[in-house]
């Protein structure tokens, strides 16, 4: 499968969930290695909106639990975006739920839309 993500401009597709997971993931392991560090919050940066952009100032009282809570937010909004998406996708290639007749597929599709509701509701402490 291509793993690719969108810019903003694009469609979304599983492969983008994918990437994005994945890139969530490789940063929270740059992190618990030790690769990325507070130095990061030492910094101001420039957000591009498209247009002058938006600085957002450096944050030099950033600590290593800032930075630990951050990157676990970060995998946490990359699963709720691959669930959404997952059961997204499953509505389009095989109708929705409610009239799906194959058994295994119905009881992968709860799951998924379980884990899908348990985002929506409280994106931060999913349960």
């Amino acid at each position: 499968m291509t793993r690719c993500m969108t810019n903003g401009h694009g469609i979304e597709t599983p492969a983008t969930a994918q990437a994005t997971l994945g890139l969530a993931f490789r940063l929270s392991g740059e992190v618990e290695e030790g690769r990325i560090t507070t130095e990061i919050f030492k910094r101001g940066i420039t957000v591009h909106t498209g247009g002058d952009g938006l600085r957002l100032p450096s944050f030099p009282e950033g600590t290593d639990q800032n930075l630990k809570d951050g990157i676990f937010n970060i995998v946490l909004n990359a699963l709720s975006a691959s669930a959404l998406t997952v059961d997204e996708t499953l509505d389009e290639v095989f109708g929705k739920a409610s009239t799906d007749t194959d058994l295994t597929r119905i009881g992968i599709r709860v799951m998924v839309n379980q884990l899908r509701n348990a985002f929506a509701h409280n994106p931060w402490r999913p349960k």
